[in-house]
């Protein structure tokens, strides 16, 4: 969804859409799915912030050497952690282990407003 620099006349629909995105998959049973799309959701976040800037070519330790030295740095490294052995190490969650990411990727988002 980013391609360099995001387009901003996209950026209303992209985070309209990625808002949805979380609770469906959940709803639909699918919590790996579900973790991503929260993982990409803090990450717009922190672009938004103008924390991090996303770009399709980065990777997670890019943002995470972005965030170094910023408050939010330990919290976001934990959430990082914790969604590479979600999605890169094909975890499958069930209903409380992922109500329990999703607590921690919402308390997060708290913390950002």
């Amino acid at each position: 969804m980013y391609n360099g620099t995001f387009q901003k006349r996209n950026r209303k629909k992209y985070c309209l859409q990625i808002l949805k995105l979380p609770p469906a998959a959940a709803q639909e049973g699918n919590f790996r799915q579900a973790v991503r799309y929260l993982y990409l959701y803090s990450l717009d976040l922190l672009h938004r912030k103008g924390m991090v800037v996303m770009m399709a070519d980065k990777t997670n330790a890019d943002y995470l050497r972005e965030l170094r030295g910023n408050p939010y740095y330990k919290t976001f490294s934990l959430l990082t952690l914790a969604y590479e052995y979600v999605w890169f190490g094909h975890m499958n969650l069930g209903k409380e282990q992922f109500d329990e990411l999703n607590g921690r990727f919402v308390a997060f988002k708290n913390e950002l407003k």
